[in-house]
């Protein structure tokens, strides 16, 4: 067999920036539904931002969702465990026995597993609390994730900027996160150098 002699001329491998990884949505164990998790700060100087959160189960069906305006948060990193806190509470008012948790904040996992102690006593206060509130579930999972893998939650804790005071929605969410969440699903491909830069 003749191959084309285009098929002779040595590989050369795309430009790093053109490469793509492909991302989705990660299910959980069977009969545990997913929390992630998400803070945003709009304005450093003021503490101004979001905390949001989205709650699914194993079939990747949205059950809560919250946007939470904030008005004085300490850093990124409280925002998050806000939302954490938030999103914990919900869970344990639906009734969830196995939780996997999600977010791209590493310092809030190192905070949980013990590895740092909270810089505030503000964020120790927050983080006492959800550590009461993961006590409530029978099993537990935690997982750090990149910013692509939370895409849809960071968006949610940016709407909450919006806000006066906090949006929950357990069916229907707002079309743009609608759209992201079937994408979150489906699956959607980014630069790989984003992921690798995270």
């Amino acid at each position: 067999m003749n191959l084309p002699s285009s098929c002779n001329r040595p590989f050369k491998p795309p430009a790093h920036n053109r490469l793509v990884s492909y991302v989705s949505w990660i299910s959980p164990a069977d009969y545990a539904w997913k929390l992630n998790f998400a803070g945003f700060i709009a304005d450093h100087r003021t503490g101004n931002g979001g905390a949001g959160f989205i709650l699914r189960d194993e079939n990747a069906i949205m059950k809560a969702a919250c946007a939470e305006p904030l008005k004085y948060a300490e850093s990124r990193c409280a925002a998050e465990l806000l939302a954490l806190s938030h999103g914990l509470q919900i869970a344990i008012t639906q009734g969830v026995e196995y939780l996997e948790i999600e977010g791209d904040c590493s310092t809030v996992f190192q905070m949980l597993h013990g590895l740092i102690s909270p810089p505030s006593p503000g964020m120790a206060r927050i983080l006492a609390k959800c550590l009461q509130y993961i006590r409530s579930f029978r099993c537990v999972k935690t997982r750090w994730v990149n910013v692509h893998r939370n895409e849809p939650t960071n968006r949610v804790a940016e709407l909450a900027i919006a806000e006066d005071e906090p949006v929950y929605w357990f069916t229907n969410p707002p079309p743009d996160v609608m759209a992201m969440l079937i994408e979150d699903v489906i699956g959607r491909m980014v630069p790989l150098s984003d992921v690798m830069s995270q």
